[in-house]
């Protein structure tokens, strides 16, 4: 096994000559093989795992969900979708930075009405 081995979707850490991979923040897998499934929401750049930019997956990659029209609701379904509290307040102007990957979603606008299952 050498470093390479790690996914391209893995954080590695070496220690005393010996590393491990592991899964970055929202994708499973052993750190060899890593994935997420498409619909699968998650915070970075947070101070904590209760805020961050929103991103989804779609085909194995996250991408950025604009927050240009980002509401309190919005924040709600993207919280109860995370089993996070839902008393969310919006944060807009992507002050947890700018996504480096595609924008998969834009104009995002929560009507509200669906429950967590």
């Amino acid at each position: 096994d050498t470093l390479n081995d790690c996914s391209p979707n893995a954080n590695c850490t070496n220690t005393n000559g010996s590393y491990t991979c592991s899964c970055d923040t929202g994708y499973s897998g052993d750190g060899f093989s890593c994935s997420c499934s498409d619909g699968d929401v998650r915070l970075v750049n947070g101070s904590s795992v209760m805020e961050g930019r929103v991103e989804i997956c779609l085909d194995n990659t996250y991408g950025t969900v604009c927050d240009d029209r980002w509401d309190a609701l919005d924040a709600r379904v993207v919280c109860r979708q995370l089993n996070l509290s839902t008393d969310a307040s919006p944060v807009r102007g992507g002050v947890f930075g700018q996504g480096s990957g595609p924008i998969f979603l834009d104009d995002v606008v929560c009507v509200g009405g669906s429950e967590a299952s």
